[in-house]
């Protein structure tokens, strides 16, 4: 294949590499856009599950997610990789096109000069040449010159020629492979853009999951911290409480009723558990009973929308109805025999401190008083002061 054949199939190849990787060579400004909306979605969704999620749930996915990072990180990489190195053979196939294409137009030139020459001067032909020279010798030499001009000028014409009818011909190949490349390229950036969705996902995820947890480290050490204040309220009141609802019981006083706003109605109340107790409110529990990072979370906390009614788990006597550091609003309820439950983060309060309240009534509103990772009731049983698992009563 002549050097100019080879430099017009460059030229073509230099255009397809140029093509297929259009689509991958994003603008920045469009890149960085691109990234934007990815991240915000990808956080948006990792807000979401961790809101959903339980404590439990939480330390699993982080794990899960920082194993993701791990695994997708190189991946992505190895695939930015890829594109530099392919902006870096468009790069050098512009260069060769380049090249290509200024020799074109030399050669273009240089015709166009002889032919202007021509026109301009028709009286110096191969005639006027011979006849005006010395001798016979000096005639040859410039016959000999001019001729090989001519051939010379015929050549690249001839080749010029011929480049078209070829390029002709290998239109149609060459917009198949260009197909073929861009069915390939389309693939590769499909799967590009599932690795950077995955690793941004991964990674607002498990920023969020591990905020989460942080929250939640805080709200039980704020709750651990109030247990001696606790315990000493129930101490000081719970003797007096439980004589007053002996008292009840023995006369069955009807409940005295709300001491603070009106509330909205609880709704019919659940069958009470083997021990006599209903669920407070109904709702996903998010945080079991138990050790949370080094500390007690001396109760369960249930997942429940702002202002959803909180009901009274068992008839009793309020003993204490007030904020309470970070139990933020706080209901205790004596029982009799010992049992004390507890309602906090509460929005508002349906009762107040001394009021006789029935199984069931309405006594608050969920909240997320005190510190509080967002909407929920944190509900606890105490038996003589002492947490206890509350899901062994519900």
């Amino acid at each position: 294949m002549s050097q100019l054949r080879r430099s017009a199939l460059a030229l073509l190849i230099a255009a397809l590499l140029s093509v297929v990787n259009g689509v991958a060579a994003f603008a920045a400004s469009e890149q960085q856009q691109l990234d934007e909306a990815r991240a915000e979605k990808a956080k948006k969704q990792a807000e979401l599950e961790a809101a959903k999620a339980t404590d439990e749930q939480l330390e699993a996915k982080v794990n899960e997610f920082k194993a993701q990072l791990a695994e997708q990180g190189p991946k992505v990489e190895a695939a930015k990789k890829a594109y530099e190195n392919a902006e870096n053979a468009v790069k050098v196939s512009q260069e060769r096109l380049d090249r290509t294409a200024q020799e074109a137009v030399d050669r273009q030139e240089l015709l166009n000069q002889r032919a202007i020459a021509a026109y301009k001067s028709p009286d110096t032909g191969v005639a006027d040449a011979v006849l005006s020279a010395v001798d016979l010798s000096e005639a040859g030499l410039r016959l000999a010159s001019m001729q090989r001009v001519i051939e010379n000028d015929q050549v690249i014409l001839d080749e010029l020629a011929k480049v078209k009818v070829e390029l002709e011909d290998d239109k149609k190949h060459f917009e198949a492979e260009k197909s073929k490349a861009q069915v390939a390229h389309d693939a590769q950036r499909s799967e590009y853009d599932k690795l950077v969705d995955l690793k941004a996902g991964a990674e607002a995820s498990e920023r969020a999951m591990q905020d989460r947890m942080d929250d939640l480290k805080a709200e039980v050490e704020a709750l651990a911290k109030e247990e001696s204040k606790i315990q000493a309220t129930i101490r000081a009141r719970q003797a007096e409480a439980e004589a007053k609802l002996k008292k009840q019981l023995e006369s069955k006083p009807k409940p005295t009723g709300s001491n603070g706003s009106p509330l909205p109605d609880a709704g019919p109340p659940g069958q009470p558990s083997a021990h006599g107790f209903i669920w407070p409110v109904r709702g996903t529990v998010t945080s079991g009973f138990g050790q949370r990072w080094g500390r007690l979370h001396a109760g369960i906390d249930i997942a429940a929308p702002t202002g959803t009614p909180v009901r009274a788990a068992q008839a009793g006597i309020v003993i204490f109805a007030g904020s309470q550091g970070g139990y933020g609003n706080l209901i205790l309820i004596a029982h009799g025999n010992g049992i004390v439950t507890a309602y906090a983060h509460l929005s508002s309060f349906g009762t107040g401190n001394g009021a006789s309240v029935s199984q069931g009534q309405t006594i608050g509103a969920v909240g997320s008083t005190g510190n509080s990772t967002g909407p929920h009731l944190h509900f606890e049983v105490r038996v003589n002061g002492s947490p206890v698992n509350p899901m062994g009563y519900l």
